[in-house]
């Protein structure tokens, strides 16, 4: 009795925001009643047709319950994987970015250097305020 008012109150007002997490709750709710109604019936029966058949049912009532809740898991780990995928592409554009971004400066300031040496009178140099951790790792 405590799985079936937990269920109404459960349809009445979700515990949860994510509409997969209560449908997989619902299975189970679901799965369980049924689970323990035929459970009650095939103890009750001497019939072996019956019992065989709550057998079945029980069975299969679980599976659905299980298929459910490990198909959702599975596409929350593809899901993930992908995101973390696509999060490291995009580190290795940012890093590649960053590299050749320092490549260029310091070409640039090289070419500054050497035109200052000629002409004896300094440009403003071209700064960038990169962290100092990019600095000491690609130089």
């Amino acid at each position: 009795m405590i799985v079936h008012g937990y269920f109404y109150i459960m349809r009445r007002s979700p515990p949860y925001k994510n509409t997969r997490l209560i449908l997989a709750e619902k299975w189970c709710c679901i799965a369980y009643m049924v689970v323990l109604t035929l459970a009650f019936l095939r103890g009750s029966s001497d019939v072996d047709a019956i019992r065989k058949a709550c057998a079945v049912f029980i069975l299969i009532s679980i599976a659905i319950a299980g298929i459910y809740i490990l198909t959702n898991i599975t596409l929350l780990y593809f899901a993930k994987f992908f995101t973390t995928v696509n999060q490291l592409k995009e580190k290795k554009k940012q890093k590649a970015i960053i590299i050749e971004t320092l490549n260029l400066l310091e070409v640039h300031h090289r070419a500054i250097g050497s035109h200052v040496e000629k002409s004896n009178h300094r440009r403003k140099a071209i700064s960038v305020d990169l962290p100092l951790r990019y600095i000491r790792i690609y130089m």
